[in-house]
């Protein structure tokens, strides 16, 4: 997801914005409006608005603010001189239009501002930080980009390439995003409707100063507040947005565009609303009051956190040996991994690997250690970051492997914990919750029984990621199982055996895959990956104010995003599957207004920097909050109750620091992607968009990349290799060294959103073979072709439909393979190079489960069939188009940690002495296998 992104302008920055704006003494041809005029009507209007006292004519800006001795201009954090100096000329009036992308970027405007922001945070997005300004004002002004012709663009019409689309100043109908009003025929005398008069605002009614004026009153950052209601709606609000924009847009805040917030800003003008008392609602001058919402002059997200850097270290390991041999044999061990700690080892008893749950009977912890298959329990609170002190699902601290067994887990979820000392914990992939009816003393312990949900509930595979329980009810998230299953089932006593039946079975037409519970025994919330709500179609959370008593009872509320958290008092705490801050209410929301309206969260770059994902949880014990973080690694702690998410964890469980994140530290590459030229071995993952690089091919296990590249903006999905040219695609992007040496170097080659006339989105493929070179789209279903490598400008010369949407894609000397993208019954297809002209495309018959990768390699052609957990193999493309059966299947099929099995295989490739195998998302290894036969 986008992080959200809105300011606090303070009252100083908004004047020097004022008198920075240049006024252009041109005119266009094509407008009769008076582009000076209008410039000079808005200062002029918004200083009055302000209460500004006239500058003298030598003075370069006003001495203070007029009407609000509150807030004063010293107390405001200011910007380096370089910045001042930068935004004198290019203010946030101007910047603010460039980064929308209303101006046209300057050539190389990206890359130099690519260097300092995650390009990601600015799509989609309308108002952005104080550093976020500066930094494109540095950029405009290192390019030596004129400033008038960027005021020129910004006040002339806004047409169907701008990022936001305006009201009609003549029309009042609703706007659906497709207009493009000509503001260039606008009359600057027009008559509006008097303000506050019986007639009523209307975002439509205003000319294009009033429009300049409005934006200029109430920016971004009030408007947010407004549309979120974080800001009461002033009287006749409702009535004059209303006319203008759909208002159920307003349930999903991620999706405003410029065009909602200029309606809004609209209406607040023509309603005549004194935006000195909107800015008080929103905080004032007190940079942090403690509640979590930002104040002017806070935000500060550290400098080059998303800028493309690349680590170089001294690395020793064994070199390969090429192989002697060139087959395979079906079932085979794994010779090698990386990404891990070893084949059935966990890293000790203070690591977590994606840790998802936590829960607490008052004295003791337990947190769910989801990828080693165990539950780590601590015999009292801890104040510290010391190992844990037994382990259910393992024997011992050491080891990671699945199992079935009443002492085995396998890939278990949320764990719950009752104050009589009974835990209770979600096994997911045996469908199952096992219980422990006394309190666990030893590592290893069997649990007392199972509730198997399977014939409990007749279905298959419920795969059940929650549980809650608090020794009387108890709820279980049923994510899986098709009809029967992803509802949830609730006992109103405890289920002292496992064949008590639920008293209640909840399944609703927007429940889609239910996963972690967040109750008191009254209060439900439960996240949800794939709902269909009011609030989203997609992750979000569905919310019972009261316990549900009627079968299949529908929420009495939805909130935007998947959620999990813990109740304190009449607070909800929770952490978010994506974003990087917390979510606090300071009441319990019952309705979807409240879960929106009341939701606080820090801005992007202040606080902590919180790794939430496919496990969501928290805990309040013993007056300290343990928040999981399930991508950070780690359990983060506050020593006492945060006031807002503004503020940072003290320490973490499972990491020195909380800033740690121990997946990098310990060298875990998540959803890896190999490639190889023979010579050097490569691991891009789009997950942390990164590129590792052996510079020679590992002989060993476990051994540390020479080269460590991150961050990509465009999140790599694919690698191509080809004698010393690397490329890497994904999103809107290619990045591509023609002549990579393994001394470190950038990528020489960075093409984004378009080559040509081919818009790049949704890319999910590169291949390279020294001739052609093709890039897929799943969002174009296409697979575009061009000769040789494409500069920039240069258009494919041929174009394949693949309308089941194309992924991966390899290449030799005579073929061109594409796999698939979500791939659910794809066949993976093929075309020779000498047919592209006739677009003969070729299908593979069967092994249609999820195929994320094929590869042609000089060992054979080998297919990732992801839902099989499994690799199979031909001599040959040939065979696998004339539909012969595989020489050779590698992974037994049942999808666990050991070293026969492969977890959701990814991706393929070989370096010359093994074939490497990516895992993707709930498990990280990567496995070579070593050829046994001649």
């Amino acid at each position: 997801m986008i992080p959200r992104t809105y300011i606090y302008l303070p009252i100083a920055l908004i004047l020097l914005v004022i008198l920075a704006s240049c006024s252009s003494t041109d005119s266009s041809s094509s407008s009769e409006i008076d582009q000076a005029d209008i410039q000079a009507t808005v200062d002029a209007r918004v200083k009055q608005r302000l209460g500004v006292t006239p500058a003298s004519e030598g003075s370069e800006k006003p001495d203070k603010v007029q009407g609000n001795t509150d807030i004063q201009s010293g107390d405001q954090t200011k910007p380096d001189n370089a910045s001042i100096s930068a935004q004198d000329v290019y203010p946030q009036n101007i910047t603010g239009e460039v980064l929308k992308r209303r101006i046209p970027w300057p050539n190389d405007f990206d890359r130099c501002l690519s260097k300092v922001i995650d390009m990601d945070s600015l799509r989609g997005v309308t108002s952005f930080p104080n550093e976020v300004h500066a930094e494109a004002a540095k950029c405009l002004s290192s390019l030596k980009i004129d400033p008038e012709s960027l005021i020129a663009s910004e006040m002339t019409d806004r047409g169907s390439g701008s990022s936001g689309n305006y009201p009609d100043p003549n029309n009042n109908q609703k706007q659906t995003g497709n207009n493009t009003p000509d503001y260039g025929t606008s009359d600057k005398n027009q008559q509006q409707p008097a303000r506050g008069s019986d007639q009523g605002a209307k975002a439509g009614d205003f000319n294009l100063a009033d429009r300049d004026l409005a934006q200029k009153l109430y920016p971004p950052n009030i408007t947010y507040d407004v549309l979120n209601r974080r800001i009461p709606w002033p009287e006749g609000f409702e009535a004059c947005i209303s006319q203008s924009i759909d208002m159920n847009s307003l349930s999903n805040p991620d999706s405003w565009s410029g065009q909602i917030h200029d309606h809004s800003a609209i209406c607040l003008l023509g309603l005549d609303v004194d935006p000195m008392s909107l800015i008080a609602v929103t905080g004032g001058d007190n940079k942090h009051s403690g509640d979590g919402i930002q104040q002017p002059g806070h935000t500060n997200p550290p400098e080059q956190l998303y800028s493309l850097k690349v680590t170089k270290q001294t690395s020793n390991y064994a070199q390969a040996v090429p192989a002697s041999k060139t087959s395979f044999t079906t079932g085979q061990d794994a010779s090698l991994w990386m990404s891990g700690f070893g084949f059935n080892k966990s890293g000790g008893a203070s690591v977590f690997n994606h840790p998802v749950s936590i829960a607490s009977d008052g004295t003791r912890l337990a947190v769910t250690d989801r990828n080693n298959n165990r539950i780590m329990i601590w015999n009292s609170i801890p104040s510290s970051n010391v190992p844990a002190d037994i382990v259910l699902g393992q024997q011992d601290f050491e080891t990671q492997m699945e199992g079935s067994g009443l002492d085995e887990l396998d890939f278990p979820g949320q764990v719950s914990m009752t104050p009589d000392g009974k835990v209770l914990v979600a096994d997911s992939n045996n469908n199952r919750i096992l219980v422990w009816s006394s309190f666990p003393t030893v590592s290893g312990q069997a649990a007392d029984y199972s509730i198997d949900l399977e014939p409990l509930i007749d279905t298959l595979q419920s795969w059940p990621w929650g549980v809650w329980t608090n020794g009387e009810k108890v709820v279980v998230a049923v994510t899986g199982g098709g009809d029967n299953g992803q509802r949830l089932i609730l006992w109103n006593s405890f289920p002292n055996s496992g064949s008590v039946k639920p008293d209640l079975h909840i399944k609703y037409e927007g429940m889609g895959t239910p996963r972690m519970i967040v109750s008191n025994g009254e209060y439900i919330l439960v996240g949800d990956e794939n709902g269909k709500t009011e609030c989203r179609d997609g992750s979000g959370s569905h919310i019972w104010a009261s316990w549900p008593t009627k079968t299949n009872q529908a929420p009495d509320a939805c909130l935007y995003g998947w959620v999990g958290g813990t109740i304190v008092g009449d607070k909800l705490i929770a952490i978010q599957q994506g974003g990087e801050t917390l979510a606090f209410w300071d009441q319990l929301p019952t309705t979807t207004q409240e879960a929106s309206s009341n939701k606080r969260e820090a801005l992007p770059g202040v606080g902590h920097r919180w790794l939430g994902g496919d496990g969501n949880d928290a805990a309040y014990i013993d007056g300290k909050l343990f928040i999981v973080e399930y991508n950070g690694g780690r359990v983060s702690v506050f020593d006492e109750l945060p006031s807002g998410p503004d503020e940072k964890p003290d320490w973490s469980l499972g990491v020195d620091s909380p800033d740690t994140n121990p997946y990098y530290e310990d060298w875990l590459i998540q959803n890896g992607v190999p490639g190889s030229n023979g010579e050097r071995l490569f691991v891009s993952s789009g997950f942390d968009r990164s590129l590792s690089v052996w510079n020679k091919i590992p002989g060993e296990s476990g051994a540390i990349p020479d080269l460590f590249y991150r961050r990509f903006e465009n999140a790599p999905w694919d690698i191509s290799v080809f004698d010393d040219t690397v490329f890497l695609a994904g999103k809107s992007g290619i990045y591509g060294w023609e002549n990579f040496d393994g001394t470190g170097a950038l990528p020489e080659i960075e093409i984004s959103d378009n080559m040509g006339s081919v818009e790049l989105k949704g890319l999910r493929g590169v291949t390279y073979n020294g001739q052609y070179f093709a890039l897929s789209s799943e969002e174009s279903d296409q697979v575009w072709i061009w000769e040789g490598i494409p500069a920039e400008n240069d258009e494919p010369k041929y174009i394949l439909d693949v309308p089941e949407g194309p992924g991966r894609l390899d290449s030799d000397s005579e073929w061109l393979v594409i796999a698939g993208y979500p791939a659910d019954q794809f066949n993976v297809k093929a075309i020779r190079f000498d047919e592209l002209a006739d677009g003969n495309l070729r299908h593979i018959p069967q092994h249609n489960v999820f195929p994320q990768s094929a590869a042609l390699t000089e060992v054979g052609f080998f297919i990732t069939l992801q839902g099989d957990n499994q690799v199979v193999g031909w001599n040959s493309i040939e065979d696998a188009l004339a539909g012969k059966p595989p020489d050779v299947t590698l992974g037994s099929g049942a999808g666990t940690k050991a070293k026969d099995a492969i977890k959701m295989a990814n991706a393929v490739d070989w370096d010359g002495s093994h074939l490497w195998v990516g895992e993707f998302k709930f498990s990280t290894r990567m496995l070579a296998f070593a050829p046994t036969e001649e």
